[in-house]
């Protein structure tokens, strides 16, 4: 099972006190791993799996089409998904 949330820009502080970090927690408080998407990010909190808009496509076409951009993300990161009893 899998937590999805997301954030405008995942760094550092995204663990502490932001939405992402709480959430982050309480996923893995119950055994869940947790993905984050997100538009941008700076120094991704370990133990997070953040997937970027700009990353993937660019800052332009990110912020230009950020919802063709969210869903062709998030397309491509839940056709990854393994399940859980399957992993190594």
């Amino acid at each position: 099972e899998v937590v999805v949330t997301g954030e405008g820009r995942v760094d550092a502080g995204s663990a502490r006190g932001k939405v992402v970090g709480a959430v982050a927690d309480a996923a893995r408080a119950s055994g869940r791993r947790v993905l984050v998407l997100c538009g941008d990010a700076g120094d991704v909190p370990a133990g997070i799996d953040v997937h970027s808009l700009a990353a993937r496509f660019g800052r332009e076409h990110a912020l230009d089409r950020t919802a063709d951009a969210l869903e062709d993300l998030a397309a491509e990161v839940a056709a990854g998904i393994r399940p859980l009893s399957s992993a190594p």
